[in-house]
């Protein structure tokens, strides 16, 4: 039987996103999560318009210059490995949210830089809501409930808050294409949907977020087992598992390469205790029902919450909390879709998904034990399960709406349930509005909004929750409203979905527009007049920030992470997911204070200049906003940012005639950290290496200049009057390696505890420095084997046949009461 066919739903479900991101989509607009006005060197020429709300900073730390920097490369024909602005050097595909190897990315290259997110949001939530909407018909639900589940899915809290997270949303964005492949395939026996499966569970990983895949991964499984087990279908099991094999090996590039990076990262020293942190106290969940309504800070850019003041876990935890959010009256829906019909092992199974997701979210017990026992929770933080739960909630709600429309809850039911609800909203409502915040609800609940803004939106929730509770209520008064036996569809059906459709819509737009942040693109980061100096004078160099002289809140200052990419240029510091935390060692030592597991933030202390480790960082410039002072350093650039010079800055390269063994970073930190070690003529090496025939400690040994500067490789030109030995202010990492006049490969050797370096002859010779993971070739050969296995399970007719030698599930009409779930 043929796959349901929904084009009407499907169209007006891609008008309403089409619709909703319309304002962002206009030529020179785009979606902007934070106000470049707020930071230097554009707030002095960038107009911020205090209107609109700023959240999610990432995007302008994060998203957007990792998104500048893949576009280069791409555009060089380059594939990159490795990001050479942030970090001294960081491995680039290796971030998994930098989304390198995700096919949908190529689309986007179509696109003007500053207007991809937009376009990312739209074409993901396109794919959200079109999944969800299959998915509802694939498990026997109607229309109209399959159109409600896909508002909720692409509309709901999750997708809205991580409008500046592209990534976040990509990766849910698959998981019902997922569920909907193993119904399918378990339905109709067509391998097709084994290969959907294994294609949509790779780009699900492929996606960039990393939480989300161990999340969907367990859903997924739990989902196979559930609908595999009893009766028990082994050979079913079977291919569904191979599936998913073969998708995580089409993906293995970027496992390999993000679990690699991850052991040595500051992240992989993470607590339990500082996991748990940011997990969601238990009354916080209450925002799920109603985010206005029940307190949620909704634009993200304050530290705590109005319905928590004073809990040190809402710092993290207050903006996750809206993650669940799929509308006001949609838990009771999804009550109802749960309690409602003849039972079923699926509905069993969503139920212990939903739980499992509030206790992981809150910091149960349950977490702990998933941390001690189950691959992938060491790096997972528990409030990201909610948005599982969205998903959950959507198909629950939507079997709901199902149900109802359909007659198959008693009158005397959808009397106590509507008014029940209608009663708990109103309560909720008087409570947060007269006792609990009286005159400050306007100003403490809404953040940047405008007070009416507020106020209208204040009202729109709640009478979104009083109308759901009605319209439940109105669906007693009603005689069946479902599809009769003729086939036709009665005028009161028609009305009964035509009111929760626009209701459902209407409140989940209003609560998502404020997250839908459109700004002119010519304010997105326009030239700047320092960077336009420094490209001028010495375009690539590589800078420090100094925020000693900082004023007013932290984002209104000088923009400490990733500045210098958006200006061309590369820096010590930097933010992202995931960086060496040998780096972090190294910098503590040359004087730096304030680094985090995400970044490394800007020089607070003038002294850390004259560090004697400084120079191995090979900078030449730092940038501060006016009124410092940096004794030692000369002033060369005047304006809202200033632009001071090293005096003597060590060259990105140079050569040393001797060197001292070290086994390991810390050791060699030590050596660097004595009294007497002067870096710029002595080096520390990692292992047992020489330099037979070389000449007097501090002699000068010749030169090295960097003649080519890529993303996966430097290309040195050295003039070496003797055996000498190459440093490389690059950061250091496995996959490195170092050539000399084309010869053989060797692998680069770590030098001073976290740069690069190789022993080199004397006379003139051409380096070069590749950076060839061991992930490339053997995450490569991992695809190609998932590739065959998928051919294998979709090509060869013997196979096939064995592969559906199982009693298949059926379809049953679409307008069965209470649907298959």
């Amino acid at each position: 039987m043929a796959s349901p066919r929904i084009p009407g739903a499907s169209l007006l479900l891609t008008g309403c996103v089409l619709l909703f991101m319309a304002p962002a989509l206009w030529p020179g607009k785009t979606l902007m999560t934070q106000d470049p006005g707020r930071w230097e060197p554009w707030r002095s020429t960038v107009t911020a318009d205090s209107s609109l709300p700023s959240y999610n900073a990432d995007h302008a730390r994060f998203v957007l210059p990792r998104a500048v920097l893949l576009r280069q490369a791409l555009a060089a024909g380059e594939l990159p490995l490795w990001d050479p602005t942030s970090f001294m050097g960081n491995p680039f595909l290796a971030l998994w949210q930098t989304q390198v190897l995700y096919p949908p990315n190529l689309l986007l290259l179509l696109v003007d830089g500053r207007a991809s997110l937009a376009w990312a949001v739209v074409l993901h939530l396109l794919i959200a809501g079109l999944g969800m909407l299959y998915l509802g018909k694939g498990i026997g639900l109607s229309r109209p409930a399959s159109l409600l589940g896909a508002l909720v899915f692409t509309f709901g809290g999750h997708m809205a808050l991580r409008m500046g997270h592209p990534s976040f949303i990509a990766t849910l964005a698959w998981l019902p294409w997922c569920v909907l492949a193993v119904e399918r395939f378990l339905q109709l026996r067509r391998v097709r949907w084994l290969a959907g499966l294994a294609l949509f569970w790779a780009l699900l990983i492929l996606a960039g977020q990393a939480t989300l895949v161990v999340y969907s991964g367990y859903l997924l499984a739990a989902w196979i087992l559930v609908r595999t087990l009893r009766p028990f279908r082994g050979r079913a099991l079977l291919v569904l598992a191979t599936s998913l094999l073969a998708g995580t090996l089409l993906a293995s590039p970027q496992i390999l390469a993000s679990l690699e990076l991850a052991q040595r990262s500051g992240r992989a020293e993470r607590s339990l205790d500082r996991l748990e942190r940011s997990q969601l106290p238990a009354r916080q969940l209450t925002q799920i029902l109603a985010p206005e309504l029940f307190g949620t800070v909704r634009n993200g850019t304050s530290d705590e919450s109005a319905l928590l003041p004073a809990d040190d876990r809402s710092r993290l935890s207050f903006a996750a909390s809206v993650a669940g959010y799929g509308g006001s009256w949609i838990p009771v829906l999804a009550l109802l879709g749960l309690a409602g019909g003849a039972w079923s092992r699926r509905r069993t199974l969503l139920a212990a998904v939903a739980m499992a997701a509030l206790l992981l979210a809150t910091g149960s017990p349950l977490f702990d034990l998933a941390h001690g026992l189950l691959p992938g929770f060491r790096f997972s933080v528990g409030n990201r399960a909610l948005p599982i739960l969205l998903f959950v909630m959507a198909v629950l709600a939507a079997r709901g709406a199902h149900l109802l429309a359909c007659g198959e809850v008693t009158r005397r039911r959808k009397i106590l349930v509507g008014w029940t609800w209608m009663g708990l909203m109103i309560a909720g409502w008087a409570w947060l509005r007269f006792l609990w915040l009286p005159g400050r609800v306007l100003a403490g609940l809404h953040g940047d909004l405008p007070a009416t803004a507020a106020a209208a939106l204040d009202r729109a929730l709640v009478l979104g929750g009083l109308c759901g509770g009605g319209l439940i209520l109105v669906s007693a008064l009603l005689p069946l409203a479902g599809r009769p036996r003729t086939g036709t569809w009665r005028t009161k059906a028609y009305a009964w979905w035509c009111l929760a459709l626009l209701l459902l819509a209407g409140e989940l737009l209003l609560f998502a527009a404020p997250y839908r942040v459109v700004r002119p693109r010519g304010q997105v980061f326009p030239p700047a007049a320092a960077g336009r100096w420094l490209e001028e004078h010495a375009p690539g160099s590589r800078v420090v920030l100094y925020e000693k002289n900082l004023a007013g809140p932290p984002q209104e200052g000088l923009m400490r992470a990733n500045l210098p990419a958006l200006l061309g240029l590369r820096q010590v510091g930097g933010f992202g997911p995931l960086h060496p935390r040998d780096l972090n060692r190294f910098l503590s030592a040359v004087g730096w204070t304030r680094m985090t597991a995400w970044g490394v933030r800007a020089v607070t202390d003038a002294k850390t200049f004259a560090s004697p480790l400084f120079p191995l960082l090979g900078v030449r410039y730092v940038l501060s906003l006016p009124g410092a002072e940096l004794p030692g350093l000369s002033r060369v650039f005047s304006g809202s940012v200033e632009i001071w010079e090293y005096p003597a800055p060590q060259p990105p390269a140079f050569l040393v005639t001797e060197i001292v063994s070290a086994t390991d970073p810390d050791e060699a930190l030590k050596l660097l950290r004595a009294g007497d070690f002067d870096v710029r003529t002595t080096a520390t090496v990692e292992g047992e290496h020489s330099l037979p025939g070389a000449g007097a400690a501090g002699a000068l040994p010749g030169e090295a200049r960097v003649l080519e500067r890529g993303f996966n490789r430097i290309v040195l030109d050295v003039k070496s009057q003797g055996p000498a030995w190459l440093v490389l202010s690059e950061s250091w990492a496995p996959g490195w390696t170092v050539a000399i006049d084309g010869g053989p490969r060797a692998a680069s050797v770590r030098t001073d505890a976290v740069l690069q370096g190789a022993r080199v002859p004397a006379g003139e010779h051409q380096v070069v420095f590749s950076y060839r993971p061991a992930f490339v070739w053997q995450g490569s050969a991992a695809a190609l084997l998932g590739l065959a296995l998928l051919c294998g399970m979709v090509l060869p007719a013997p196979l096939r046949r064995w592969s559906l030698q199982f009693q298949p599930d059926g379809i049953p009409p679409h307008d069965q009461a209470g649907g298959r779930i």
